[in-house]
């Protein structure tokens, strides 16, 4: 029996061709059908076969997503191969931490599909509707390589409302912590969207242990619960943390607690980043090492920005709270601009001379599929003034 044949865009043939594994909203991919959970496409002129692609027509933006050429071996097995291989994976890795990602989506060629280990706890992340109907399957095959984990799963796709992470049984402790690279943290799963630990970024914090020694005066911009703080506070140094968010905050000043760590070496400010720049700078405070690290997109308490547009504005101010020889980590956790460009934003942002001594992306456990920039968002630069 024929096959039936789906159309694409000639852009999205191009970049499937080249490996990007998404065939994105157009006039020809929101056509597809809404009752087959696999598609077969083909190419528009001569027929060749591209793919078998799970079929996801109620994303508001991805439509499909790339699965298999080998059409004749069953879903089931490839999911159960590709789980192997990605747990195989990370076995073979000195993480030095119980959080990591067992499964990162495209790049372990199960795309939507997001699995963290956290100590004794699996969350299971859907950022595809796909795999909410295979839900039971997923949990059952993990179980086989984790009888003794308790499981997550979390909604966490565009367009939908922020949830918490929802508990598979009954009576789930939803407060636990986690161990990396010597440090503690207290992971929340009922109450945020948000579990107090970004996984993906953990690789990087250990590829930057090395900056905090000696650093004498730190500032931590956008310090969420504390990840880099605590760094600091490990490493000696006497810490300002800065954020928005009251609960963050408080979140943070338990994790200092749960480490016992010297609180009086640390200043907790409930403020807007933005204003507390410019504060430091009327105070003429300096700083040995300043952290940034805004969301995609941040706010003053009243107006929001994107990230980009805080470097824009601010990469001046910041370079300006540094000590001569004075580093500042800085973030951007977006995949619209790649790193070239983003070492080109801060030049274009100050007139002050740095060097760019060091520059980090996703790697280890969230290794990043090639030819796919939306998986590649991770980006952090380390200037010295």
């Amino acid at each position: 029996m024929k096959k039936k044949t789906f159309k694409i865009h000639p852009l999205t043939l191009k970049s499937l061709k080249k490996g990007h594994p998404w065939v994105t909203l157009d006039q020809f991919s929101e056509k597809f059908p809404e009752d087959k959970p696999f598609i077969d496409i083909y190419h528009p002129e001569n027929n060749e076969y591209l793919g078998t692609f799970l079929n996801d027509k109620k994303h508001p933006r991805v439509k499909a997503r790339f699965w298999s050429i080998e059409n004749n071996k069953p879903f089931e097995q490839l999911f159960k191969d590709r789980l192997k291989q990605a747990i195989n994976k990370r076995s073979k890795q000195d993480l030095k931490r119980n959080n990591f990602y067992l499964v990162f989506g495209e790049a372990d060629l199960l795309p939507g599909l997001f699995i963290q280990v956290l100590s004794q706890n699996i969350l299971i992340q859907y950022q595809s509707y796909f795999w909410i109907k295979y839900e039971n399957f997923v949990i059952n095959c993990l179980k086989e390589s984790y009888p003794q984990a308790h499981f997550w799963t979390q909604k966490r796709i565009t367009g939908e409302s922020k949830v918490p992470p929802q508990a598979i049984e009954n009576n789930q402790e939803t407060e636990f912590h986690i161990d990396e690279f010597g440090i503690k943290y207290i992971i929340r799963m009922n109450l945020f969207h948000d579990i107090g630990i970004f996984s993906d970024m953990s690789a990087l914090r250990g590829q930057l242990i090395g900056h905090f020694k000696d650093a004498g005066e730190v500032l931590n911009l956008f310090c969420y619960t504390g990840a880099f703080s605590l760094y600091a506070l490990k490493a000696g140094a006497r810490v300002t943390s800065v954020d928005l968010s009251k609960k963050y905050i408080s979140w943070l000043e338990d994790n200092i607690k749960l480490n016992q760590f010297d609180d009086n070496q640390h200043v907790s400010l409930v403020k807007s980043c933005q204003k507390q720049i410019e504060n430091f700078i009327e105070q003429k405070r300096r700083f040995d090492l300043i952290i940034c690290d805004p969301p995609t997109v941040s706010t003053d308490g009243k107006k929001r920005m994107k990230a980009t547009d805080f470097y824009k504005k601010y990469t001046d101010g910041i370079l300006t709270l540094l000590n001569k020889n004075g580093k500042a980590i800085i973030v951007l956790n977006t995949h619209s601009i790649n790193l070239k460009k983003f070492k080109e934003l801060l030049i274009k942002s100050t007139k002050q001379k740095f060097s760019i001594v060091e520059q980090l992306e996703l790697s280890s456990d969230c290794s990043p599929l090639p030819n796919f920039p939306e998986g590649n968002y991770l980006k952090c630069l380390i200037l010295k003034k």
